[in-house]
């Protein structure tokens, strides 16, 4: 998975840009069309359910009032003598029967009476097409079979009815006495199912066998049929919806007459409808690609350009260029990585030419210690030659101070910075007896170290101006003075003390030698630079402590760690 990371920076942008754009607009697109097909379509199938059930409840209504008007007429006794007898009976009552009956109902649908054997006796048609109707098939065969209202879909067309129903008139012996028939036209069924279909929509009226009864609007039934037929079969109940073709179908059935009110419908989104939708996804998807590669571009170049430079600048600061600066064009972020790049340019800079500058005065000071060995090698040769000079002479004491300035020379020059305590010792008996021969029996010195302690391993010179400070300042007045240098071990600590019974040491000189700050002490700077090699060397934790009291003397001690000779060497290695 680390195909991304290995990208340049800038196919990474443009990537990331076209992702995050092309991804939800894709994800947003497809929901939005689904869930709008769904809307319409749910809408839609709730419109037809709400169209059925008004239709149905008019279908429902009309046939409630022809049961109701037959069922009364079957039971009016002047009807049934009348269709009993045809010859009994005033003609006048009769009518006036049939029409207080059907008061409500003739203006959508025409009655008749017909006698036992299907001859017409009573109608509200003023001018009737037909005077019989045939018994033993048709409306009047299923009327004698059923027990209530039987309903017949005709063939005819135009004005004609386009369905008959009827009711069986039974004598009270059970025999048939006659039937009451209504005739259904395309008028009445188009004042019934009026104002119930929105535009975009049909419906029609089916039996059980799919022939028609009734379209609206008026048209090529047998055209539609088919794709009706193959829609339910597919569906394998009448009583379910379907959509083929572009339309949406929903059916419900009649429970008073056993037919099938069928509702077509355009679909809620066409199939340009939705091929449009898609289009118009896709040329946005496009637009936003395009508006993605433009502002990834801009974004691209606007971040990586700066990055690329710095990314050169870099590369000539590698190969040793210091003077590379960038011009700062932006207060952004990148802005100011471009400013701290300078000032770390600068700063590193800066930094090489003082590394290079102390080199210089490195090599320098390299030099003239070279050239300063030169000088004390000859005054070692020179004051050699004047201990055998004075020798000869008979001059014992100038002999003696040229041997003993010649050991402190000797340890002076060397290379070595670490000596064993019992070597720095051994040099500053040498300095003593010249001392001694300056001032002749003025002072004493003595030196107290263990013998396990000769070999513990101390910077060289640092026990020297200790003694030179007790003779100069210690024992500046004295006749009859007393060195005294000792050494102890505490725990991992060497202790070497050098005390004198001089004149003491002023308090603010003890506090400042004790508090271990780097300011000189006037009049004792080789206190001050012995503090200064032990922290160097050891660390704040090492280095001179003081006492003094005046008039008593003075005791300045040097705390170093304890080092042999051998875990030197080894620390030296490492």
């Amino acid at each position: 998975m680390n195909w991304p990371h290995n990208q340049s920076f800038r196919y990474r942008i443009l990537l990331g840009c076209l992702l995050v754009a092309l991804i939800p607009l894709t994800v947003s697109s497809v929901i939005t069309l689904q869930v709008y097909d769904r809307t319409l379509q749910s809408q839609s199938r709730e419109e037809g359910a709400r169209q059925l059930r008004a239709m149905n409840q008019q279908l429902e209504e009309l046939f409630d009032s022809y049961d109701r008007v037959t069922d009364q007429l079957s039971r009016n006794l002047l009807v049934i003598e009348a269709l009993r007898d045809p010859g009994r009976g005033d003609r006048e009552d009769i009518y006036l029967e049939l029409y207080r009956a059907t008061d409500d109902l003739r203006g959508v649908s025409q009655f008749f009476l017909y006698d036992a054997g299907g001859i017409l006796r009573y109608t509200t048609e003023t001018a009737p097409t037909r005077i019989s109707l045939p018994i033993r098939w048709g409306v009047l065969r299923k009327a004698a079979e059923a027990p209530h209202m039987a309903y017949y879909d005709m063939d005819d067309t135009g004005a004609q009815p386009r369905m008959k129903a009827a009711r069986c008139i039974r004598l009270p012996t059970g025999q048939i006495a006659g039937y009451a028939v209504v005739n259904l036209t395309e008028d009445a069924f188009q004042a019934l199912f009026s104002g119930f279909l929105p535009e975009r929509s049909s419906m029609v009226l089916v039996d059980e066998f799919w022939s028609p009864v009734y379209a609206y609007p008026a048209g090529d039934i047998e055209a539609r049929l088919p794709r009706l037929r193959s829609v339910f079969t597919q569906t394998g109940s009448l009583d379910a919806a379907g959509e083929a073709g572009g339309y949406r179908y929903q059916v419900m059935r009649n429970p008073a007459s056993g037919y099938y009110l069928i509702l077509e419908q355009t679909a809620a989104v066409s199939g340009g409808a939705r091929e449009t939708m898609r289009t118009i996804s896709l040329a946005a998807a496009a637009v936003s690609l395009l508006l993605c590669v433009w502002v990834s571009v801009l974004l691209s170049r606007s971040l990586a350009r700066p990055v690329r430079e710095l990314n050169d600048a870099m590369d000539e600061v590698k190969r040793g260029n210091l003077d590379v600066r960038l011009e700062p064009r932006r207060s952004d972020e990148l802005g100011q990585l471009t400013e701290s790049f300078n000032l770390m340019t600068q700063d590193l800079q800066v930094h090489v030419e003082s590394l290079v500058q102390r080199q210089r005065d490195l090599n320098e000071a390299r030099i003239r210690m070279l050239q300063a060995q030169l000088n004390p090698h000859f005054l070692y040769n020179t004051l050699d030659t004047m201990k055998w000079t004075a020798k000869m002479s008979g001059v014992q004491e100038v002999a003696a101070m040229a041997e003993a300035l010649a050991v402190i020379l000797r340890q002076g020059i060397s290379s070595e910075q670490f000596v064993t305590l019992r070597q720095e010792l051994d040099m500053i008996e040498s300095y003593i007896g010249i001392q001694k021969i300056r001032f002749s029996g003025r002072f004493q010195y003595v030196v107290d170290l263990p013998e396990e302690l000769e070999d513990c391993m101390i910077p060289k010179l640092i026990l020297q101006p200790l003694v030179e400070n007790a003779i100069l300042h210690g024992l500046e007045n004295s006749d009859n003075g007393y060195i005294y240098v000792y050494a102890a071990r505490q725990e991992d600590r060497l202790r070497v003390s050098v005390t004198d019974d001089g004149v003491g040491m002023a308090p603010e000189t003890v506090e400042r030698l004790n508090s271990g700050e780097s300011i000189m002490v006037e009049g004792h700077l080789g206190l001050y630079n012995v503090s200064q090699i032990i922290r160097l060397y050891y660390g704040s934790g090492y280095g001179l402590h003081a006492s003094a009291q005046p008039g008593v003397g003075t005791t300045v001690t040097v705390v170093l760690p304890v080092r042999k000779e051998e875990d030197h060497a080894e620390s030296g290695d490492r």
